[in-house]
């Protein structure tokens, strides 16, 4: 057998090859840095020191400074080189004369990983850095002999994995060099891993593509199709359609649904496992995307295995839950040329902790079976594992990040230290011994802090929660470094923490296995009944409602009844106590979301009384067993209606306690001439509330302050002692936007009116699953109280204590002003839930956003804040001319502090330097109103702003006078416009004048931009130095945006996947830079350039400035503890959505199509606005770009412009006033 480079190189991404059984001599291993105390002992048939852990040094041996990592006799092939810390010690490799002192390649151990051919790695896909871990997959083949050697200061942690092939292969010659093929080879295959997704499914001639919708009943398995020939499934693609509507329950859907797959006339099937393990989706539905398998394209699952059958094919599905479920298929397939009955099947299947038994007799205890196999031929080709590993808070705190750094922690959570230990064909010592579970993924460090998902083609972590207390899933598949066997097969991986551990902590794993193996070889793993598949710990496998087993530690009931209601709280209780902790809740308390989302109450839904207080707040840890307490199960859907003028119905958990509770619901609403007497209840959210730094969740209702430590992954409040606790999973009451009217300030207190009936209480907003909830507990009051500011407050404690707690600790930290159009301060506070009046009309006044804080630090920052200088840079062109015009005189007539702020505008030339003066005499005086705004009295008939304006020439860098072919006059610079083109030579223009000019903080605007209501431009400036913020959004598969961000990590001689699998800026938001923070830019790409920043600048491709800055700072921010950096916050934009209420499978659904990496194409989709606006709000964006007004439906525009705070926008269409006046004809 002869294999060229390219042959190769496609093995990387060829998943048809993996169905080939292996040739007699092949096999496969990875050489790594494990601990060498580990060993087996041959003649005691021991396993010795088989846990030993110092995984970072082992060596095959030294030779003089150097070390020996790797040696194998040929003919074989490096595959994949990993290390978690590779340094500038030196890696050296000898090909193929074990005696020649010459090595093929010599370079820093880091620019393994860093560097091609001299040049900063360009193969993003096949090189990935994965939260920290560095991966390589460039092919090293050798004929004869392979060894590397590190040098001293190496770093820490390798593995080397590798294929050994026949002694008849040639394989192609490696001198460390790499040709015109090789090169193009590689580049194509970096192409191919990183398109990734059910779309870039590989298609042949003779391909059929089905598609079907399977409806399954409960409790009953259904034929999905079944197929015969002799042919192979190319592709599959499986979108759960109900689970749209029944979100709140997606991951125990997804684990009752099993799928089955039988080849040929086998009598047991070789695929199953759960549904959303199986296409790696745990828990519930998480978005990744690998080469064989992912979760994508707006929820729905696909898998590109190869699996080759000679007869027959059945694809079963299994519903093992109590609801009928509705899917959507799509299956490939196709005829093969050649004989099926040859090839491997294909083999997945689901388990947990099976086969324990083995490793304990054999003393290897600390092993973890993730496959065992004993019908070879085969090839093991990958796992998906999910860790359930869930521990308590500990009760000191560390200093740094969740719990410590290091050996610095305050507890020892870290499940992954196992190393991954495969034996091939009965060997005793394992050919594959890893250094850690991460490690054998791809990534390091335990990806800690701070806890990032990523995918790459090989390796994924789809889902890890914030602070990794909870579920972890991880992938990893064997493509090109699969594993052979001709035997048996016995996959390992260390698992030092036991599934009970410390005091109440558990850890579990589940995994799916993916491997071929010869056509009718059996398995010995069978499918799993779904009580087995939840987790089988004391306590949190439970029975409730109307019978669905529930996974209280994994998933949340599915049980629609009210079960183990409290019917008698405890006498002893303390009604009107407030405690410390109760008191960090108000200090710490949430940034509350406006009116205007979803608030679960309506005029003709009975108000819940709360005359008296009696619920004990001593939580324990213990739990209660729930039984079925009578409860009559709501007839409402639990489904989000979004029709216009139509009530909504909105469905979450609650807890419910009190004397007695409704014995009948209705349409999920309590029916008076049906209820019993209500006395006393309460119901507060299921939740955490997540609080500053603390774990414990704060529930202040009545006067008395309900405290808890809640698990945000088990969703269950843990018992008090003096009462029992009911869960009520499927609550539904009817609202209308329409029946609230707020009276007071929007904040953790607020107070309503609901159709004529006045009540006080709290509001209450969390986040489950990405979903954001508010809760309102009320209380009636006589009409005459509404007003009193201290009843707001009645939720947290006694009249008298809340009187003197209030008057002396909260009152003087809230703002009780806004300000009017003009920028005066009033003396009261508004806030409105509809932009639109009574009338019709838009509503003039405008949201305000409130903070709590120090007096004492809000006049040091204040002063802070007004000795900063600030600045606007405006790059405009003669062809911008009039638009720029327009945005002045928008900027003349409504900033209110105009004068106080830097004004400069970048022109082209010198003659556009006259036309830009001569336009500025043409701006009209301001009258006393602009457009459907008064005018600030201030400027009415005020003075004209102040411009600076600047010839491009004379900023321009000496570097682009020798770099340009044509001349470059001040009266001309067209040469440099045509040489570098239009966002090349926008850019030169902004970066010129940040460079150049003097200000602390500066914004860069386009000639399109508008000020679109009365503002302060130092207020909107003071408002992004308090909180500065980075944006990062979904990277397009687009090449020009791939390239734009490939040239900014070519500037910083970063790797691109350094940044992770997303970074393309929300650029709408993206536009105040720190002047500091530029200077801190050109002096770093100097240091690692060698060069003049805008020599780098341009030899590396010119990114534009956003891009090139903030990737910058992100990459900084990981990197030093400088407060230049840290002070930035970074914000996953697609995650952040989630938070506000947009739906995943939307912003999935989007993916690709362009509307994520410009935020403004999000507002083309209506039900994305009004939630898109609060996200904005509440993280203090004040800018905004929207290049076109027909985005959306113009209510929706109305809707964002009026009710963000947005100062000033960028828009491509005509001015924005004109488009207003129009607009408010037809309203």
């Amino acid at each position: 057998m002869h294999l060229t480079y390219p042959d190769l190189v496609r093995r990387l991404y060829d998943l048809e090859r993996l169905a080939e059984s292996p040739l007699p001599g092949e096999r496969g291993g990875c050489m790594s840095s494990y601990d060498r105390a580990s060993r087996y002992d041959p003649k005691e048939d021991k396993y010795i020191d088989w846990d030993a852990n110092d995984d970072g040094r082992g060596i095959i041996r030294e030779e003089g400074e150097w070390v020996v990592a790797f040696e194998q006799q040929g003919p074989g092939v490096i595959w994949r080189t990993w290390s978690a810390m590779p340094d500038v010690g030196r890696i050296q490799i000898f090909i193929d004369d074990e005696h020649d002192d010459k090595p093929v390649v010599d370079m820093p151990f880091r620019d393994l990983f860093d560097r091609f051919q001299g040049m900063p790695h360009n193969f993003p896909s096949i090189t990935p850095t994965l939260s920290r871990g560095r991966n390589c997959f460039i092919p090293i083949p050798y004929n004869k002999y392979a060894k590397i050697r590190l040098g001293p200061g190496w770093g820490a942690y390798y593995h080397f994995t590798y294929t050994s092939f026949p002694k008849h292969t040639t394989l192609p010659h490696f001198d460390g060099n790499f040709d015109r093929e090789a090169c193009l080879a590689l580049a194509a295959a970096d192409r191919q891993l990183s398109q990734r997704g059910w779309s870039a499914l590989p298609r042949s001639k003779g391909d059929t593509m089905e598609t079907l919708t399977v409806t399954i009943k409960p409790g009953k398995s259904h034929t999905v199709r079944e197929l015969t020939g002799n042919r192979a499934i190319t592709g599959m693609r499986v979108v759960p359609l109900d689970l749209v509507q029944d979100s709140h329950h997606v991951a125990q859907i997804l684990r009752e649904l099993a799928i089955q797959i039988t080849w040929d006339h086998d009598k047991s099937s070789s695929v199953w496992a759960p549904l959303g393990d199986f296409f790696g989706s745990v828990p519930g539905i998480q978005t990744y995307r690998s080469l064989p398998q992912g979760s994508t394209d707006g929820g729905g699952f696909y898998s590109h295995w190869f699996m080759p059958f000679s007869d027959r094919a059945e694809i079963k599905l299994v519903n093992d839950g109590k609801k009928e479920q509705k899917l959507f298929f799509t299956i490939c397939h196709r005829p093969l040329e050649k004989s099926a009955k040859h090839m491997l099947r294909f083999h997945a299947k689901w388990h947990r902790d099976a086969f324990l038994e083995k490793p304990k007799t054999e003393g290897r205890e600390i092993d973890w079976p993730l496959l065992m196999l004993d019908n070879g031929p085969g090839r093991f080709c990958g796992v998906q594992m999910h860790v359930w590993n869930r521990w308590k808070d500990p009760k000191v705190s560390s200093k740094d990040w969740w719990y410590g750094v290091g050996g610095d922690k305050s507890i020892d959570w870290w499940w992954g230290e196992g190393d991954e230990k495969f034996f091939v064909d009965g060997e005793k010592f394992p050919s594959t011994f890893g250094t850690g579970s991460e490690d054998y993924v791809g990534y390091a460090w335990a990806a800690e802090p701070p806890f990032p998902t990523f995918d790459s083609a090989y390796a994924c972590q789809p889902y890890i929660e914030l602070d990794a207390n909870g579920h972890t899933s991880v992938c990893r598949f064997h493509v090109c470094d699969d594993v052979p066997f001709h035997k048996s097969f016995e996959a390992y991986i260390e698992k030092y923490k036991p599934n009970d551990w410390g005091s109440g902590n558990k850890c579990l794993y589940a995994v799916v296995a993916y491997w071929y193996q010869k056509a009718g070889g059996h398995d010995a793993y069978e499918s799993v009944s779904v009580k087995e598949r939840y987790l089988q710990v004391k306590g949190n496998s439970e029975r409730v409602g109307d019978g669905v087993d529930y996974d209280a530690a994994l998933f949340q009931y599915r049980a629609s009844r009210v079960t183990g209601a409290n019917r008698t709280a405890s006498r002893n209780s303390n009604p009107g106590k407030l405690n410390g902790r109760c008191r960090h809740f108000i200090s710490n308390r949430l940034k509350m979301s406006k009116p205007s989302l979803s608030f679960l109450t309506s005029s003709n839904f009975p108000l819940i009384s709360l005359p008296t207080w009696n619920c004990s707040d001593d939580l324990q840890d213990d739990r209660r067993h729930l039984t079925d307490d009578g409860f009559h199960q709501s007839s409402v859907p639990s489904t989000l209606a979004r029709q216009s003028g139509k009530p909504s119905v909105t469905s979450m958990p609650l807890l419910v306690c009190g004397d007695q509770v409704s014995d009948k619901l209705s349409g999920g609403r309590a029916t008076p001439q049906e209820s019993t007497k209500i006395n006393p209840l309460y119901i507060v959210p299921m939740v955490q509330l997540m609080t500053s730094g603390n774990r414990d969740g704060y529930f202040a209702c009545g006067g008395d302050a309900i405290t808890a430590s809640i698990d945000p992954s088990k969703r269950l409040l843990r018992r008090a002692s003096s009462m029992s606790i009911g869960i009520y999973d499927e609550l539904t009451i009817r609202h209308s936007p329409s029946d609230i009217k707020p009276t007071g300030p929007v904040g953790v207190e607020q107070a309503f009116d609901f159709g004529g009936i006045t009540s006080l209480g709290c509001i209450l907003l969390w986040e489950d699953n990405g979903r954001r909830h508010t809760m309102i507990l009320t209380k009636p009051f006589p009409p005459s109280a509404r007003e009193a500011r201290w009843l707001y407050l009645s939720c947290l404690s006694g009249i008298v204590v809340l009187v003197v707690f209030f008057s002396h600790t909260l009152w003087p930290h809230f703002d009780n002003h806004s300000y009017d159009l003009s920028g005066e301060r009033t003396g009261t506070q508004t806030s409105h839930t509809n932009p639109y009046n009574q009338d019709g009309a838009i509503d003039e006044e405008e949201d305000e956003m409130y903070y709590l804080g120090s007096k004492k630090n809000e006049t040091s920052e204040s002063y802070r804040l007004q000795e900063m200088k600030y600045a606007v840079i405006l790059p405009t062109f003669s062809g911008h001319m009039p638009l720029a015009m327009e945005f002045l005189q928008s900027y003349m007539c409504l900033c209110t502090d105009q004068s106080k702020i830097d004004f400069h505008v970048i022109v082209s030339d010198s003659n556009e330097v006259v036309m830009f003066q001569d336009a500025m005499k043409k701006l009209k005086p301001c009258g006393p109103t602009y457009s459907i705004f008064p005018t600030p009295a201030m400027n009415i008939n005020g003075p004209k702003p102040k411009i600076n304006i600047i010839n491009m020439f004379d900023i321009l860098p000496p570097v682009f006078h020798s770099m340009t072919t044509g001349k470059i006059t001040g009266n001309d610079t067209s040469a440099l416009l045509k040489e570098r083109g239009k966002y090349q030579y926008q850019t030169i223009k902004k970066m010129s004048a940040a460079l150049e000019l003097d200000y602390d903080y500066a914004l860069w605007l386009d000639s399109e931009a508008i000020a679109v209501q009365p503002f302060s431009m130092r207020q909107t400036f003071d408002a992004y130095v308090k909180d500065p913020t980075i944006w990062r959004s979904r990277m397009t598969n687009d090449d020009f945006m791939r390239r734009l961000i490939g040239a900014a990590a070519n500037v910083l001689d970063r790797s691109m996947d350094s940044f992770g699998p997303a970074f393309w800026n929300l650029e709408s938001v993206e536009w105040i830079f720190e002047k500091n923070m530029i200077k801190d830019l050109v002096q770093y790409v100097e240091k690692v350039q060698k060069q003049d920043f805008w020599t780098a600048w341009v030899t590396h491709g010119g990114p534009f400035e956003v891009n090139l800055l903030n990737m910058h700072i992100q990459a900084r921010k990981l990197e030093t503890t400088d407060s230049l950096f840290t002070k930035y916050r970074i914000i996953e934009t697609e995650r952040e959505m989630q938070k506000y209420g947009m739906a995943k499978a939307v912003i999935d659904a989007m993916t690709g199509t362009g509307l994520l990496e410009r935020g403004y194409k999000l507002l083309a989709v209506p039900e994305i606005v009004p939630n898109f606006s609060s996200m904005l709000r509440e993280n203090g964006q004040t800018l905004f770009r929207l290049d076109n007004l027909d985005v959306g439906p113009p209510e929706a525009i109305d809707r964002f412009l009026l009710k963000t705070p947005i100062n000033i926008i960028c828009s491509g269409a005509p001015p924005l006033h004109s488009w207003w006046e129009e607009r408010k004809k037809s309203i």
